[in-house]
């Protein structure tokens, strides 16, 4: 029995809470941003999955896996307050995950898994419980919610709810902290947001064109470029040739050719954010960019006429 359940534990919550996000977020090669934020909320979803899983086994006399369910209909433990506490702890979990790397792919797939969760439970599991346990179930079924409620709260259930309001808060305010604070600009950072920084300006050269980009990240810039504008021929500023025009041109006229693009980052004014000057031959400008979800995104540009 004993086995079966750590099988079920294994083979259920941990392939999808665990192994599968995991992997996910390694396979982004993203640094882990806000570790002591996730670790907390991780702890949490952990510690009510073994809960729940604690009484699958104690008082269920079964596990958690569809082939091998619970004898009898567990009521107690954290069952008392919702009818699929499991499922809770797992999509915290998952969201655990999605403040560790800040990425848009876990949360997706956060989002399709307690998508399959809530159609599972009524499509499957409730019908099963219903034909299983009888009367039984039904009178559980009007006592407690399928999910979670303040209806016919008991001290003990609005303790419990208290608690998780509070601890959410917190996490929320420590949240807001790391996000508002300063903090180091990283390498991968610079080059994704330097990428949404020259969207608009390479723009504007003509196809078949050859612009110098110029920018702190060199080559990893333009490796991140070359595949959105394959009809530019995008190559390090160092090799631009120098300006001869005077030879050719009569004088008084101006010696530039629109051939470069320049970018920096000047500031980090919070976390999550740049300001980055870019500039070319004809315009100048200012692009204040924001992380959403670990891809960066133009929030405010000012453009001049040079």
């Amino acid at each position: 029995m004993l086995l079966r359940a750590i099988t079920a534990f294994v083979a259920c919550p941990g392939v999808f809470a665990f192994a599968l996000p995991i992997g996910i977020g390694i396979a982004a090669h993203g640094p882990a941003r806000y570790p002591p934020f996730a670790v907390t909320v991780l702890a949490l979803g952990t510690l009510l999955l073994l809960w729940c899983v604690r009484e699958f086994y104690v008082a269920g006399r079964g596990t958690l896996a569809p082939w091998s369910p619970p004898r009898h209909l567990v009521t107690s433990g954290p069952y008392r307050f919702s009818r699929n506490p499991m499922y809770i702890g797992v999509v915290t979990i998952l969201l655990g995950w999605c403040v560790l790397w800040d990425s848009r792919t876990l949360l997706e797939y956060t989002l399709v898994v307690a998508g399959l969760f809530c159609l599972r439970v009524l499509v499957v599991e409730e019908p099963w419980a219903a034909g299983a346990f009888g009367a039984e179930w039904q009178a559980y079924r009007a006592e407690v919610p399928r999910w979670i409620s303040m209806r016919r709260a008991s001290r003990v259930r609005v303790a419990v709810i208290a608690f998780l309001a509070g601890s959410a808060a917190a996490l929320i305010a420590l949240g807001v902290a790391f996000r508002t604070a300063p903090g180091v600009i990283l390498a991968d950072d610079m080059v994704s947001a330097l990428v949404a920084a020259a969207e608009r300006p390479l723009l504007q050269f003509p196809r078949g064109g050859v612009v110098y980009v110029k920018s702190a990240v060199g080559p990893m810039l333009l490796d991140a470029l070359r595949p959105r504008h394959p009809a530019l021929s995008l190559r390090p500023y160092p090799e631009r040739p120098a300006l001869n025009c005077a030879e050719r041109d009569a004088p008084g006229t101006p010696c530039e050719r629109d051939d470069y693009l320049k970018l920096e980052i000047l500031s980090a004014p919070t976390r999550g954010t740049l300001l980055v000057a870019v500039g070319t031959s004809r315009t100048f400008g200012q692009v204040l960019l924001v992380s959403v979800l670990g891809d960066w995104h133009v929030l405010i540009e000012r453009w001049y006429a040079v």
